[in-house]
This record gives C-alpha cells, structure tokens and sequence, in this order.
C-alpha cells in the first residue's frame, strides 16, 4: 500500500497555473508541503506508500549518471543542532514503549535518470528498462510488477505507458489523443495526465487530465479515470467531484474539494456527502488551500485540521482537529495555535506537529508537537519541539514515534533531522543543502536530497534506524517504490 511523495518543499502554496505549463500538479506526499502563499502542487498527506516519489521535474539531462550503491555509506552526523531551542523537555505522555523496526520485505525502487527508465531491487544492481524516451512521472504498483510512467511528446502533450517489473510488454496505455478526449476542453493548449495513484491492492491507476491554458486560471480536479494497466481499458471512477485520497484497507476514499469533503465506497455502493461541517477550500489569490485529510492506518477515520479562519498567514490563527469515522458523526478533538498547512499527523492519529506562522520574520519557527488522543482540551498536551530557521518537509515514520524534518534555507545550507517523541532530534548527513524523507517501513526512509550541482535531478538515498549511515542509491528525476515480501 502506499503513503501518499515527495507533498511540499519549503516555498509557497504556489498559483495553479499562469502561463501554459509543461508539467501539471502531480501526487505528492507530508513531506513535502509548500508552506507559503502560492503553490501548483497539492499536497497529499502520507498513507501506507508515499507518491511523493512521483515527483516531475524538468527532462533536461542530469549531470550525475546512474550508479550502483556504494560499499561505503555516509555516516549521519554527530553535531548539536543549530536551534535556539532550550534543551528539549521530556513529555509527559513518556516513556513510551519500544518500538519495534524490523524489515519486512524487500525495497524495490523504479525511477527515471536522465529520460530512461530503471529498476533497483534492494540485494540487487540496477536494471535499465528502456532508454531515453524523456520519461517525467513513475508510478510503481503496491505489489512491485507494473511500472506506469508519463512519457513527454512536447510541453502540451504526453503519453502514459506501462511495463511489467522485468522490462516485459512494455504498452502504450492512454495517447494523447485519448486525454484531449477525455478532458473535453474545447480551447486548451494541451492536455496533461497529472496525478497519478493506484487504487490500492490492484493494477488500477487514477489519474486526473490537467489542461493547459494560456491564461490564468485555477485548477481543480473532478473527475478521476482509471485504467486498468494489464489491458489499457480506461473507465472514469464512480466517485468524482474532487482531490482523492484512498483509505489505506483501499475500500474507501475521501473526495474533498473547495465545496466539501465527502466519503465513498470504491466499489460505488454508497457516498456520504459533505460530511464534515464548514470544510471549504480556502482563496489564495490564484490556488486553493484544501485542508488535507489523514487517514488512520487501520482506516476506520481520518483527521482534518480545519483553519478557523480563512487568514492563515496569522500568529494568532487556530485550526481545530476533527475525527471522521467512516461509520458515524464527525467529533472536534480540540484547537491548536497552527499555520494550517504545517499540521501534520502520526499514522495512528495519536500526535500532531505543526508550527504557528512566525511573528516578525517569517524565517524563524518554532515546531510544537502535541498529543491529540483526548477527548477535551484539558487532555491536549503540547511542548514545543525545536526552534530554527525556516522548519520544514516534515514526515512521519510509520511507528508514529519517529519523523524527519528540515531546517534552514534550502538554497543555502539545510539540514535534515530524524525526530523523536521523547528525545531531542539527531542531524541526517552532512550540509545536504534540503532534502525530502519518504518512509517505506517503520526502521527504514528514501531521502531526497537536492545536489547543488544537478538543479533538475534529485540524489537517492536509503536509511535505517540505529544504523547511522545512509546508501547512496541513484540520481533520479522521479521515482515510486513498494516493499516485497
């Protein structure tokens, strides 16, 4: 199953679209939530796989060439961290118990480099699938056979392909004629697919159409298509009407929109429509801001944190966290002093971390972690974390203990930090100028690491808990992974 990558980089909920553009909005994940005024992206929280790992970029060539993992990994750091933060004091929702980290499976990783398609299997070197077609977005199905990928005609138009794990029966699925057909725009530039999520547990891929325009505008999906990538044939969704997010047991999926936030069966049987009050996407000049739902991971609810006001960029703004069950009625769980795009949820719905948007420059934070398991206020615990220059690009671990996190300017000198409820946090790497966590398991995390020298490639590491070093995998421009058992 998937957690839903890369979800923002430090910068700005950026405008939908203002001139034609070459690529679309494409799926993102926690980690990477654009936290200021003007963003193209929407940001997808994690699930059970990140689609983070989707991530588009410029097809210009890298620099770096694909390579096979080193026998010598980076050794994390062992320095203080730079913060003006006193030093961190121990919760009291701690001690906690110990978690358990073991591997359980395989990784397996599709990713582009420099146009062409390759396949890293964790024990094994990496394959070349095909060569040079000017690859943008890669999807890996949840059980590691089927690999979807964009390939780019010109800047309005591109063609979805797949091909099985082993470089078999590669197939063209949808043409670009087919997504002008079924855009339906009538003065359109061009016809883009963005988006792309597998239904999970299957070989459906959704996918949204992204028109492009020589104007401004906003964009905001509607209706999701599927098709099914053993065959090509291609069916629109029976839920509709918005962004969607899959429940990670893939029986149900959260449609929400700048008019509500509604719930339905995949298999169509029901729909619950704007089911929680006062949900609505918030203006922000040429976007949107939608409050993102989380899923619990035994999907029995999901969290929203709605913004009480529609001012955001406030330090006194608040948003209060509703709990919707799939069964029954929507309950507020209590109120935080937040920027709302910063909140981001532990996978068993148990902890918040967010940070109030900054008084005074708005290049200093201050992270607040708190427990949200009560029922009243008087239960809500919060601490303030860590206090540092531009706080960012924040994912949870899957063990709901752990979490990586960015400080400082990613144009300079940013630093990534693993996180711990009950400990002070321990820098990742040395000066790696930003970067993006995307969790694969509880003991183990794909870093994205932006090189300085390789503006439009992404460096590809793999860390485990307790080991103190990260292996250099590849220099991607995109990529999806999924564990094997």
């Amino acid at each position: 199953m998937k957690f839903f990558v890369p979800l923002l980089i430090c910068c700005c909920l950026v405008a939908a679209c203002n001139r034609p553009m070459p690529q679309p909005p494409v799926t993102r994940t926690p980690s990477i939530l654009l936290l200021h005024a003007t963003q193209t992206q929407p940001v997808v929280p994690q699930v059970q796989k990140s689609l983070a790992a989707q991530t588009t970029f410029p097809s210009q060539a890298s620099s770096y060439s694909t390579l096979t993992p080193t026998t010598s990994p980076t050794s994390w750091p062992t320095s203080t961290p730079k913060t003006t933060s006193a030093p961190y004091p121990t919760p009291a929702w701690c001690p906690v118990k110990p978690v358990t980290t073991n591997v359980s499976g395989k990784l397996r990783v599709a990713y582009a480099n420099r146009g062409s398609l390759w396949l890293w299997v964790e024990g094994r070197k990496p394959k070349q699938l095909n060569k040079n077609i000017d690859i943008q977005q890669v999807s890996l199905s949840d059980d590691g056979q089927i690999i979807a990928y964009t390939r780019q005609s010109d800047e309005y138009y591109a063609e979805l392909w797949a091909t099985n794990a082993d470089g078999s029966h590669e197939r063209r699925l949808v043409s670009a004629e087919e997504f002008t057909k079924l855009d339906a725009s009538t003065d359109a530039l061009g016809v883009l697919p963005t988006m792309l999520q597998w239904e999970p547990g299957t070989h459906h891929l959704t996918f949204f159409t992204y028109p492009l325009y020589d104007a401004l505008w906003i964009y905001e999906p509607s209706i999701p298509w599927l098709v099914a990538a053993d065959i090509g044939s291609i069916s629109a969704a029976t839920y509709h009407g918005g962004h969607i997010v899959y429940a990670p047991d893939g029986k149900h999926v959260v449609i929400f929109s700048s008019d509500g936030l509604s719930l339905a069966r995949l298999d169509g049987s029901s729909l619950r429509e704007n089911i929680l009050p006062g949900y609505h996407g918030i203006g922000e000049g040429e976007s949107y801001y939608h409050p993102w739902p989380f899923w619990a991971s035994d999907s029995s609810s999901l969290l929203v944190a709605l913004p009480d006001q529609d001012e955001m960029y406030s330090n006194n703004a608040t948003v209060t966290v509703w709990r919707v069950p799939v069964e029954g009625s929507p309950e507020a769980l209590g109120q935080w002093k937040a920027f709302a795009p910063s909140v981001h949820f532990s996978p068993d719905l148990t902890y918040l971390t967010s940070w109030p948007w900054p008084e005074g420059t708005a290049n200093q934070r201050e992270l607040h972690l708190a427990r949200i398991d009560g029922n009243t206020p008087n239960n809500i615990m919060d601490v303030v974390y860590m206090r540092g220059e531009l706080i960012d690009n924040l994912a949870w671990s899957p063990d709901s203990r752990h979490f990586i996190f960015q400080m400082g300017d990613p144009g300079e000198q940013a630093q990534l930090y693993l996180g711990d409820i009950c400990e002070r946090p321990i820098p990742i790497l040395e000066n790696p100028s930003g970067g993006i966590a995307t969790w694969v398991e509880a003991s183990r995390f794909l870093l994205e690491i932006h090189p300085p020298t390789a503006r439009d490639s992404w460096e590809l590491r793999l860390g485990t808990l307790g080991q103190g070093q990260t292996e250099f995998l590849s220099v991607v421009t995109s990529y999806d992974w999924a564990i094997i058992p």
